[in-house]
């Protein structure tokens, strides 16, 4: 995880210093009812989706106290009004700010108020465990504030097996947790958290152990500040709701290791700010024989992804990110390793501005269609680095990542941006089309006859951009058509690091990049290749280029001539270099 999130900081600093390189990315096509304030999913009557919180959720403060509650062994002791005792079982039924602190080992939180009444409940060092339901338990109000108090330690958890309960803290209502102090809930029977209506975290330092779910808010989780830990049996946090079931994160720190799925939403996840550190399943490297471990992915929607800012580092057994609608990427810096796809959507996956590193995948990015018009992305794969087809992905066959995507209406268009594919299937894989138009494509791999860097069913056009795509002869494909040149030649194996250019009449480099993988074959495309023009293919040292070789107009020194690549038509056919 250190190497994921060193990844994390050296991206940040090429995005710093590639600013300006492309040109601005065109509006987003993010559907607008999902970043609405008050968009609707499902029937028309479904409830509405608000990417934001109230300043009380945010307001630690109190004016006065209603009543003050300290547990001990044997009882409850209250001061104030608003509050019933049975043995150590406390029923909060008014409205107001209550004060709870003590230590019970078996004891209970009821609130039971009126259904328009708002209840705040202070923690100031409680200590709080039941041996039959939730310790605490929110059956009815209007809302619920739950408020670390400064400097404070608590602790609820339930008694295991025995317990018969959902979660240590079971709401009914909408919940809010906010303040600075410490709050552990230990879910050793089944879930740590449970609100069947809204969560909202805003503050607080919050440590959840649970034998199945972390935190399942049925509505929505909403996340805009806070230090939360969650480790799961099963999902790390979930909105499950059916009617709405999103979550929205825009700050805060969040560190998790579940053994399901990490950030799990019912229709969207969307992504503004914070920093998420993600392990699911054991991670990418686990080797479970026999074992089925789809269910551990990272970011996950059975609708849509969106991720418009933050830092996330993920170590996944399977997807990193997968959705069942769209995926966008339009900010963020993301660091992944994955045991199956780094990332999967079922129809769109869009990238326009996040940067975002796929370490360790099967396929790095595959979606029916495929949509990059900015940002910096960069995979490794041991099957596809790029993959656009039609259909689902399919379940790991014991532990073994596979897919059932097929068709052939699937599309890649690459407008823009920063893209760089280290695969040791095919380098991009269209069941349909590939159009390029901008951005800068770079392409190592694989190493096998069998795949090629580039491979379509039907056609490819490029009209501008740069395209170097190094691998095997036997099955790559040049681009079908375009108004840029673009030109395939096989040449003699060159080991993996060895840096090329393409050189005009004045000797200059047109562009370089250094291969991370051997080849023996080149697919080249850059803006000014024009039909008559003889160019020539060099290995070479180059200087001021990037971490990958490479550069645009610059001079190099020649190590090695490899080809003469006479551009008779703009789309020139096969041609072999130096023997």
């Amino acid at each position: 995880m250190k190497r994921i999130c060193a990844w994390a900081v050296c991206l940040a600093v090429l995005l710093t210093s590639l600013a300006g390189c492309f040109p601005e990315d065109p509006a987003t096509t993010i559907d607008p009812s999902l970043l609405s304030a008050t968009p609707t999913v499902g029937e028309s009557s479904a409830p509405a989706l608000h990417y934001s919180v109230s300043e009380r959720d945010s307001d630690p403060s109190y004016e006065t106290v209603a009543g003050t509650l300290s547990f001990s062994d044997n009882g409850v002791s209250v001061s104030g009004s608003g509050v019933s005792v049975t043995k150590t079982t406390a029923t909060i039924t008014a409205e107001g700010t209550y004060l709870v602190s003590g230590n019970c080992p078996d004891g209970a939180i009821v609130v039971n108020a009126p259904k328009d009444q708002k209840i705040q409940l202070v923690l100031n060092g409680l200590s709080l465990s039941s041996q039959a339901g939730a310790p605490l338990q929110i059956q009815q109000a209007d809302k619920v504030f739950l408020t670390l108090a400064e400097g404070s330690h608590n602790t609820l958890a339930d008694a295991g097996a025995s317990a018969d309960t959902d979660g240590v803290i079971f709401s009914k209502e909408s919940l809010s947790i906010n303040g600075s102090g410490m709050l552990t809930v230990r879910g050793n029977h089944k879930h740590g958290i449970v609100v069947k209506d809204e969560l909202v975290i805003t503050d607080g330092n919050l440590t959840v152990h649970a034998a199945s779910t972390g935190i399942d808010g049925k509505d929505c989780v909403k996340i805009t500040g806070g230090n939360i830990t969650v480790n799961a049996g099963k999902n790390g946090i979930r909105s499950s709701g059916t009617d709405v079931g999103y979550i929205w994160i825009s700050g805060g720190t969040i560190a998790m290791d579940s053994a399901a799925d990490g950030l799990e939403a019912a229709s969207v996840l969307l992504l503004d700010g914070g920093t998420c550190t993600i392990r699911t399943g054991g991670g990418s490297g686990r080797k479970i024989p026999g074992a089925n471990v789809s269910g551990a992915k990272g970011l996950k929607s059975d609708g849509h992804i969106i991720v418009r800012g933050g830092t996330i580092a993920m170590d996944t057994a399977d997807d990193a990110i997968h959705a069942g609608g769209n995926v966008y990427l339009h900010g963020g810096v993301l660091s992944v390793s994955s045991g199956d796809d780094g990332i999967h959507a079922d129809a769109l996956l869009e990238i326009s501005g996040s940067v975002t590193h796929i370490a360790k995948s099967f396929e790095g990015l595959e979606a029916t269609d495929v949509r990059i018009t900015g940002g910096i992305t960069t995979v490794v794969s041991t099957d596809d680095g790029m993959n656009a087809a039609g259909g689902k992905d399919t379940a790991r066959n014991g532990g073994i990542p596979s897919s059932s995507f097929s068709g052939g209406d699937a599309r890649i268009e690459i407008t823009g941006g920063y893209l760089l594919l280290d695969a040791s299937g095919d380098g991009i894989d269209a069941n349909g089309t590939i159009e390029i138009s901008g951005g800068t494509v770079l392409i190592s791999g694989p190493t096998n006859q069998g795949n090629g860097t580039i491979d379509y069913d039907g056609s490819a056009s490029i009209t501008g951009g740069v395209l170097i795509a190094c691998g095997p002869s036997g099955s790559t494909q040049n681009m079908s058509d375009g108004t840029q040149g673009s030109a395939r030649v096989t040449i003699p194996t060159q080991s993996a690091g060895t840096t090329i250019a393409l050189c005009g009449a004045d000797g200059q480099a047109i562009v370089t990049f250094t291969a991370k993988k051997a080849f023996n074959n080149v697919v080249i495309s850059a803006p000014g290749m024009a039909v008559g023009e003889t160019y020539t293919l060099v290995s070479c040292k180059a200087k001021n280029t990037d971490e990958n070789g490479f550069a645009r107009d610059i001079p190099v020194t020649v190590i090695d001539t490899l080809a003469q690549i006479e551009m008779t038509s703009l789309i020139q056919g096969h041609q072999h270099g130096r023997p």
